[in-house]
């Protein structure tokens, strides 16, 4: 039950969405080439879908037309076919077919670089209320009219960033007529839940210039206003403005001009019934706690001016309409017998309504002339109230005389007339409509309307705060205010995969989407979408980096998720671990509409769980198959585990020619070592050798020195006189004079011996040594 609730609630926001201007912005884009960076270069994508970007056509022959020769490729389960390797410059035109004649894009040229998509569509898109289809006019050649591009903000680099000019206009871009002095609301929602409005006048050229707004992307802005026509006003609203970090931005705000019906921007969210002034309806979607209260938000006073308990949500009165068929006879019912039946629509599946009212007058033939006299009450002559199968019999009405059949359906009475003959009863059938918002409501009457205030429903459920869109109130006309209680991130992933090698390679899309009015920051760390375990290699296109970040096991959001999500292309690669490859996704904001493409091969076979349905789908070029799985729906906080058994195995000898070649080099690099250090210390030896020698040779010539030294000193002794005079005043002998330094006083025969004594012991200690070595 609680999946079943999910996914109610998770389609009902999308059906919202997908009425939003987003839609329009797809059905703008029919047919008009998009370059995208992130395809190769000559590379052509053209999606084919029917009608909604949630309905692709699978299995459709995509025809391009290349400078005039014709190339086909078939869709694949996303929808799409690809044309590669096409010729920069080339004229191309793609086409498919539609139900009665072929759908064709425009003629445009393959860029030089980067590739380029379009998209295709079989049925038309239904523009939302008030979004008028893109033509030309409206003042200013080559550009759509203002209403078309009324609520969409676009970058102007003169202004500075913060800034957000708004621009009035009545669906002319030279006509300025009543644009001046209008007041517009720029109401802020902030990602920590802070809310405020601000309120500036327009020039006289009717810009309205709001500055100081923040450019972080935590806070969504959106500009409103009430521009007076034919008596009534156009309620115009934004899109979600989230300023650029390097640029002011621009948008304008148009309404109709003439007598065109009056615009109604809240009509993007969901049709707006006819309420009286002054009365807002809150509708609760998804899943509501029935205790909880609504307060009613006054923007610009930054205040609640008004609570109301929920309650079940009850058909709007103005929008209730009943088909009365034609009176049938009834051969089972006596004469005078009148058989009414109530059913409801309920969209092509009527179901009977039990306890409403029937009742039947006597009806007056109308007067003869204008002289006639004027018509009584007509009295009552038959009450009923129908049963569980819708059933509401009457007995004994008059036959022959006109009768009036009233059927009360939700406080609007519905009538009928008819007669009964006089030999049969008859049956008619009543089949009644109406419009119902939201499983709950709470209605806020008496509010005053006013040209300079905005308002927000809110209330706290599953302590959790829900907003609705921020609204104003016109003079003659209330507003019907969706408040969805959903899950307040979701992803949807739509991604293809094959065999690369060792691995099983994915590459696709990932779309996160928020149900709420302003940004979702997430964690500190940002919001982290996870892939399968052991995933390697997260890569982003390179036009995706600017908000999302890979990280080793999970993409993670760098900037909040603005309003209505946003999507990023990535690719990421498991291991095939003998022939096994095992999907184990955590999926902590849930799956909605997900989907995967498996690219066949031969002996392949997929373990999934009995309730995930897979189909076999052709590739683009029709010569292999996917195994194609749609409408991957899990609930937050969940797992997706499924197995791919019988892929290809890599072979083992590359793997031991690797490890083999490994070793090797381990073992070379050892060797090498050991011989460098070798030689180091070889070349520090034999430099030590040399030391040694040099020191031994210069020892031996001293020691030769000091042995001269002694024995001239031994034979001035034994020469007595000679021996002194020469010591006095004679010449010196050999040796006289010298020392260890150099020229000196002569030294004695005792110092000469010690230094011999010395030397002798240190060329013995030397000995040892060299012969070690």
């Amino acid at each position: 039950m609680r999946r079943l609730l999910f996914a109610l609630a998770v389609a009902t926001a999308a059906l919202v969405h997908d009425a939003a201007p987003a839609r329009a912005q797809m059905a703008d884009a029919l047919g008009r080439p998009l370059p995208k960076s992130d395809l190769p270069t000559g590379t052509l994508t053209v999606r084919v879908v029917a009608g909604e970007m949630s309905k692709p056509v699978v299995g459709a022959d995509v025809t391009l037309t290349v400078d005039g020769t014709p190339r086909i490729a078939r869709t694949n389960e996303s929808g799409r076919a690809t044309f590669p390797d096409l010729p920069g410059g080339a004229t191309v035109q793609a086409s498919v077919p539609g139900p009665d004649d072929a759908v064709t894009s425009q003629e445009f040229e393959i860029p030089s670089n980067g590739g380029v998509a379009v998209l295709l569509s079989t049925e038309p898109f239904t523009a939302p209320a008030g979004m008028p289809p893109m033509m030309g006019g409206g003042g200013a050649a080559g550009r759509p009219p203002p209403r078309v591009a009324s609520g969409k903000a676009r970058p102007e680099a003169a202004d500075p960033r913060g800034r957000v000019t708004v621009r009035l206009s009545y669906n002319n871009w030279d006509d300025t007529a009543g644009t001046a002095d209008r007041p517009v609301v720029m109401v802020a929602y902030a990602a920590d839940d802070r809310v405020g409005a601000k309120v500036v006048h327009s020039d006289a050229a009717g810009h309205a210039v709001f500055d100081g707004l923040d450019v972080s992307g935590s806070t969504a802005y959106y500009a409103l206003t009430l521009l007076p026509r034919n008596g009534a006003e156009d309620r115009v609203v934004s899109d979600p403005i989230l300023p650029a970090a390097d640029a002011g931005m621009r948008v304008m705000l148009s309404g109709d001009k003439d007598a065109a019906p009056p615009v109604d921007d809240l009509g993007k969210v969901v049709p707006q019934p006819a309420l009286p002034g002054g009365q807002v309806l809150a509708a609760f979607v998804g899943a509501p706690d029935a205790d909880a209260t609504a307060e009613l938000y006054d923007l610009v006073a930054g205040k609640v001016i008004a609570t109301h308990k929920l309650e079940r949500s009850r058909a709007i009165p103005s929008t209730v309409t009943a088909t009365m068929g034609e009176l049938a006879t009834t051969d089972d019912a006596p004469p005078g017998a009148l058989r009414v039946v109530v059913r409801h629509a309920a969209g092509g599946n009527p179901v009977p309504l039990r306890d409403i009212a029937v009742l039947v007058r006597q009806g007056v033939a109308a007067p003869a002339g204008a002289d006639a006299a004027p018509v009584a009450e007509r009295p009552t002559v038959g009450t009923g109230v129908s049963d569980a199968a819708g059933l509401a019999k009457l007995e004994g009405l008059p036959t022959g005389v006109p009768l009036e059949l009233t059927v009360v359906l939700e406080g609007k009475p519905i009538t009928k007339a008819f007669t009964l003959d006089a030999a049969h009863g008859g049956t008619i059938d009543v089949t009644a409509d109406w419009q119902v918002l939201g499983m709950y409501q709470a209605i806020f009457d008496g509010v005053a309307p006013t040209p300079e205030g905005a308002y927000l429903v809110q209330t706290t459920m599953h302590e959790q705060l829900y907003r609705s869109n921020p609204f104003q109130l016109t003079a003659g006309h209330g507003a019907a205010i969706p408040v969805y209680v959903l899950p307040r991130i979701a992803m949807t992933f739509e991604l293809d995969g094959h065999v690369d090698d060792a691995y099983m390679a994915f590459q696709g899309s990932i779309v996160v989407q928020n149900f709420g009015w302003a940004p979702y920051a997430g964690p500190t760390e940002g919001v982290r979408v996870p892939v399968p375990r052991g995933a390697t290699g997260l890569v982003l296109a390179d036009q995706d980096k600017e908000w999302v970040s890979a990280d080793a096991d999970a993409f993670r959001l760098t900037r909040p998720v603005p309003p209505w999500g946003g999507s990023f292309r990535c690719a990421f690669s498991l291991p095939i671990d003998g022939g096994d490859v095992t999907w184990d996704l955590q999926l902590p904001y849930g799956s909605y509409e997900s989907s995967l493409g498996i690219l066949d091969n031969p002996g392949m076979k997929l373990d999934l769980p009995a309730t995930q349905r897979v189909d076999m789908v052709p590739s683009m070029d029709g010569s292999r198959m996917f195994h194609a799985l749609r409408s991957i729906t899990i609930q937050p906080k969940q797992r997706m585990v499924f197995t791919i058994h019988g892929l290809p195995v890599a072979p083992t000898w590359p793997r031991i020619g690797r490890y083999v070649a490994g070793i090797t080099a381990l073992v070379l690099l050892a060797l090498g070592l050991v011989f460098a250090l070798d030689r180091a210390r070889r070349a520090a030896a034999a430099d030590d050798d040399d030391k040694d020698r040099a020191e031994r040779k210069r020892r031996k010539r001293r020691i030769e020195e000091l042995l001269d030294e002694v024995a001239a000193l031994d034979r001035a002794g034994a020469g007595g006189a000679a021996a002194s005079g020469a010591s006095k005043g004679g010449k010196p002998g050999k040796g006289k004079g010298k020392g260890k330094g150099g020229d000196g006083p002569p030294r004695s025969r005792q110092a000469l011996v010690a230094e011999l004594e010395r030397l002798y012991r240190e060329d013995a200690a030397q000995e040892p040594a060299r012969d070690g070595a």
